[in-house]
């Protein structure tokens, strides 16, 4: 088969303007069939089929419900009328330059599986980043690959979560057949839009279409790991002092009201990482009862806005910030729920113009490198004096996915280390150069695991000052501070 020969399937949900760029920067190079499962609201939908009409040989193909990435790819490959090799794109993905297609046909085998960027996970789907080993599972990128399609048909097929070939990359794993797939090196840099590296053939928005709609599918896929690790961990309670530990907090919550509102209240969905609930109370319990303002990025279910209402008491004001606009019907008494865009600074300075001083600020929103370091940039001035601000779900900083990578430059957790600096600002040696915002108004950074945590107060040049009776001669340094003090 050539390469213009090859048939080309991208899934949509919602996002007729991305879709629009992918389908016009294609047709600038080439002519080949392209097949679009669509899962759109009507409205969505009607646009993007008027799109692929416009053209010779595209396909739309709609579904009335959002038929999500792995099972989008999976009908396609169980009755689409296509054989040999073919090409499997993201929607979000903007073609610059012919030749893709034939630098991916030209590493692909007649016998193999798929070609493309290649990641090790491990068994629950999660990136394996050190310690890579026969038991890290090898796993193709479904955002740009090239397969044979008979080949596909042999293995299960892509499944719902955010990481649909986890399970066809298992099998591939145990059968002994991960030799099938094979690495296409300038795939990861289009994917994960490594920095100084300018873009070849094509232009990847991560996680374009959830910025949109919500529609990745990743929490539900979470939280399903996060129970299935909590039944393990219960079948060890004799054996495992962590599963005991949990155990225990389920039963008895004196210590911490808020795990006790997670397990025992008529709340919500919540979905939270279990050991956040002490940093919640270590950084939270001041305000307990006060007349506050908090403000939550990433509403999900309403459930984490519930408890924080019922946490702070009845002086507190909740908001919630999402860009799904089906987030609006959770509004209810004390919470209010506004849209917004994170990857838009925009976006964020008009939301909070909208908003009062604010005490408490979460992200817990889209956790990509640009949302966490926009959301801070923007709303920390927001931020009251004596305020917390906090960024949870950190670890995407070591996650490709997310834009993250270990010690990779412009990761959130880069970009706080540098602001140990500016904290710091006052003993810079030598230097004249004026102190930063930051440096005036940030009293502690503290690091959990997933969390970032940064308290603000009016922050005064540092004094030092000598009490007592001194025990020995003092050095003149010494006795200078000292007779000042």
């Amino acid at each position: 088969m050539l390469s213009n020969e090859i048939p080309i399937v991208t899934v949509s949900y919602n996002s007729p303007d991305l879709i629009s760029d992918l389908l016009v920067s294609i047709r600038k190079f080439y002519k080949n069939t392209i097949y679009v499962i669509d899962g759109s609201d009507s409205e969505n939908a009607s646009q993007t089929k008027k799109l692929a009409e416009s053209y010779q040989n595209i396909f739309f193909i709609g579904f009335d419900h959002n038929i999500h990435h792995g099972p989008g790819m999976a009908w396609a490959i169980n009755n689409l009328p296509i054989s040999g090799p073919v090409l499997f794109i993201d929607s979000h993905m903007t073609v610059i330059e012919h030749g893709f297609l034939e630098e991916l046909h030209s590493h692909l085998q007649d016998h193999m599986y798929g070609v493309g960027n290649i990641i090790h996970v491990n068994r629950e789907g999660f990136t394996v980043f050190d310690n890579i080993d026969e038991n890290s599972v090898k796993y193709l990128h479904p955002a740009l690959m090239l397969c044979n399609i008979e080949e596909m048909r042999k293995w299960p097929l892509p499944i719902k979560h955010g990481a649909p070939m986890t399970e066809t990359m298992i099998a591939l794993h145990d059968a002994g057949k991960s030799h099938l797939l094979a690495e296409v090196e300038w795939v990861f840099d289009v994917i994960e839009k490594t920095p100084d590296v300018p873009p070849k053939f094509l232009i990847h928005e991560g996680r374009g279409t959830v910025k949109r709609s919500g529609s990745y599918n990743l929490d539900e896929w979470m939280q399903s790991v996060i129970d299935n690790r909590q039944n393990k961990s219960d079948k060890l309670i004799l054996n495992n002092d962590q599963s005991l530990f949990i155990k225990e907090k389920i039963v008895n919550h004196e210590k911490n009201e808020l795990i006790d509102y997670f397990y025992n209240s008529n709340h919500r969905m919540i979905h939270k990482w279990i050991h956040y609930f002490d940093v919640y109370e270590n950084s939270f319990s001041k305000f307990k009862g006060q007349d506050i303002n908090l403000l939550e990025f990433g509403v999900l279910h309403g459930g984490s806005l519930q408890m924080w209402k019922h946490y702070f008491g009845s002086a507190s004001n909740i908001y919630g910030a999402d860009i799904n606009p089906r987030c609006l019907q959770l509004a209810e008494d004390r919470i209010e729920i506004r849209l917004v865009d994170q990857d838009s600074k925009e976006s964020l300075l008009n939301l909070a113009n909208t908003l009062p001083g604010l005490d408490v600020i979460i992200d817990d929103g889209g956790h990509t490198m640009n949302h966490q370091i926009n959301t801070l940039e923007v709303f920390w001035r927001k931020l009251k004096v004596g305020g917390i601000y906090m960024c949870e779900d950190t670890h995407t900083s070591y996650w490709p996915g997310f834009g993250g990578g270990l010690k990779k430059p412009g990761t959130f957790i880069e970009y706080v280390k540098s602001l140990i600096d500016e904290l710091t600002a006052w003993h810079y040696l030598g230097s004249d150069l004026p102190k930063s915002e930051f440096t005036k108004s940030a009293f502690a950074i503290h690091f959990y695991d997933s969390i970032v945590v940064i308290e603000k107060r009016e922050i005064t040049p540092p004094i030092t000052k000598m009490k007592g009776t001194p025990s020995f001669p003092l050095a003149p340094a010494e006795q200078f501070v000292y007779d000042n003090s």
